[in-house]
């Protein structure tokens, strides 16, 4: 009785989790793991890759999903997991370095982010990027040619025709602590802004790019879209923490971007013209 209780248990919590599978479409809400879960902005998303590892007590698993207009990339989802339950500390110390020390990205200033905002102390660290990319750039030729995770995606957009966007408009918020969850998550939300009612992109390149900020206070629509991007940004964020089950002391400060506790799960929204975050 005991055998089989443990072993429906076990299905049930299962059973809470999104099954992943290639090619599959995801819509509405999917359950990461048993505390965090996301609501997919509107539209079916494509799982492009399901990405799992493990070694010696070392794991890594990902997902990425697309949602396309045609032929188009109109957004974009990254979810992944990094842990270990054996070597703890050992990860520990190579995440930190991951997300602070990276001379390509990482959790702190650069100049192409529009904001960086990072709460760390120990083993603990919270972090939310907001920033723009080159598309064709993170494909093609990023700045760490070690980083072959784009490989899947070009195989992905290569077999299937897809249109890629000059730019997209990304958010990626960061979490690990022990007390609360052993691995570090991260979730990433990127959109194509010409499908989400911006203005048509003038400037492809990184430096170039109209929303990069040093050039952003010449084109006020997009400073504008920009800051509703962010605010977008800060409610998933202030979501992502509450699901995890962060406490008071690991939480991000974001009421300075219009984004107070998030109280009860909200549905957030693609940014559309003429409607703003705030207005819906």
């Amino acid at each position: 009785i005991l055998v089989l209780s443990l072993i429906l248990f076990s299905e049930l919590a299962f059973a809470k989790r999104t099954k992943w599978v290639k090619g599959g479409i995801y819509e509405g809400e999917i359950k990461w793991n048993n505390k965090l879960k996301v609501i997919l902005p509107p539209g079916k998303y494509e799982l492009v890759e399901r990405y799992s590892w493990s070694s010696y007590g070392i794991e890594v698993k990902s997902v990425d999903l697309a949602n396309l207009k045609g032929k188009l990339i109109n957004s974009y989802i990254f979810i992944s997991e990094l842990g270990s339950w054996t070597y703890q500390s050992q990860v520990r110390q190579i995440l930190y370095e991951i997300m602070y020390m990276d001379k390509y990205d990482g959790c702190y200033p650069r100049g192409e982010y529009t904001i960086v905002k990072v709460r760390k102390k120990g083993a603990f660290s919270n972090c939310l990027i907001v920033r723009h990319i080159e598309t064709r750039k993170e494909l093609y030729y990023r700045d760490d040619p070690q980083d072959i995770h784009m490989n899947i995606i070009k195989l992905w957009i290569e077999k299937k025709n897809i249109e890629i966007p000059p730019v997209l408009l990304c958010s990626v918020s960061y979490f690990m602590a022990p007390s609360v969850i052993e691995n570090l998550l991260s979730m990433e939300f990127c959109i194509n802004p010409e499908l989400n009612g911006a203005s048509k992109t003038k400037f492809n390149t990184e430096e170039t790019s109209e929303y990069h900020p040093a050039n952003i206070n010449q084109y006020p629509d997009k400073k504008k879209y920009m800051e509703e991007w962010i605010k977008l940004s800060a409610q998933r964020h202030k979501l992502f923490e509450k699901g995890l089950g962060a406490k008071e002391h690991h939480k991000l400060d974001l009421s300075e971007y219009g984004v107070g506790e998030i109280i009860e799960e909200t549905k957030t929204t693609n940014i559309t013209s003429g409607s703003s975050m705030s207005d819906e």
